[in-house]
């Protein structure tokens, strides 16, 4: 193939190896995206579209210490509405080696998407699947058989994987009227490792200009009590997502929860990592 020739082509500078890395990280990224959207068997591939951004995770606000990055990849359809998406999670001393990642299918409805995260470090994966006209969540570890159980319908406002992030998204305009501030509401989340669903109270934070910050805390008083809220700033014009604090779907290497601060950098970032490709 031409790209394996220009890779071995490269010498062993400094620049030459951070071009090979983003080389083979972008190459990595889309082999893996297009053979699973292929897999899937996506029949309407009219004029998809690609959007690319990417994330840096701290230990917390003080943006000292990185734990890990993400590489978003959305697929959108024809009418602009995203059909698939990848996130790849890498280590910053591991260079461009994915220990984890997360598939999404919106092609059944973007609220409860079909989707898995799967880290490969772990050996842990967890997701939602559509079986038999029912949607299942399961977990499971190793070489263990999975746990799973039926997704429970019945909720009003359920979301499950990145579902609750494009619904904030369709109401950035509303949620940020300057007239009032809006009512909280209610959002169903679920959460295939404890193969549960909790209710999460959305209340907006505050607006200054296009920038919006919300909060999601347990709807129930004694668990929010010990458990960590969840805060996501967007920008309203832009309709893009900024930052995330809270508690991280990538466990650490203990296999514990733990909470992060992500900065979500500019699409242009994410796509002149591949340009040499």
């Amino acid at each position: 193939f031409p790209w394996r020739r220009s890779l071995s082509c490269l010498n062993r500078d400094s620049g030459d190896k951070m071009q090979y890395r983003a080389r083979l990280a972008c190459f990595q990224a889309w082999t893996l995206l297009f053979a699973w959207v292929e897999g899937s068997r996506v029949s309407q591939r009219r004029s998809m579209a690609i959007e690319q951004f990417t994330g840096t995770a701290y230990t917390d606000e003080t943006m000292q210490t990185v734990l890990y990055k993400e590489r978003h990849l959305v697929m959108h359809n024809d009418r602009g509405e995203p059909s698939h998406s990848m996130v790849l999670y890498s280590r910053p001393d591991e260079g461009p080696k994915v220990f984890a990642n997360l598939r999404s299918d919106f092609t059944r409805g973007r609220n409860v998407s079909v989707y898995e995260f799967h880290d490969y470090a772990l050996k842990w994966k967890e997701g939602i699947t559509y079986e038999d006209g029912r949607y299942v969540m399961y977990r499971g570890e190793g070489e263990l058989p999975l746990e799973k159980k039926e997704l429970s319908m019945d909720a009003s406002n359920l979301f499950a994987g990145e579902g609750w992030h494009y619904f904030l998204l369709d109401k950035l305009d509303m949620l940020a009227q300057k007239a009032r501030k809006p009512t909280p509401f209610v959002l169903h989340l679920c959460f295939p490792a404890h193969l549960a669903n909790y209710p999460f109270v959305l209340k907006r934070e505050w607006l200054k200009g296009s920038l919006l910050r919300m909060s999601l805390s347990f709807k129930s008083f004694l668990i929010s009590f010990f458990a960590p809220k969840i805060f996501v700033t967007y920008d309203v014009v832009r309709k893009k997502l900024l930052s995330f604090s809270g508690p991280s779907n990538v466990y650490d290497e203990k296999g514990k929860l733990q909470n992060v601060h992500i900065v979500y950098n500019p699409e242009e970032e994410g796509k002149a990592a591949c340009k040499a490709s």
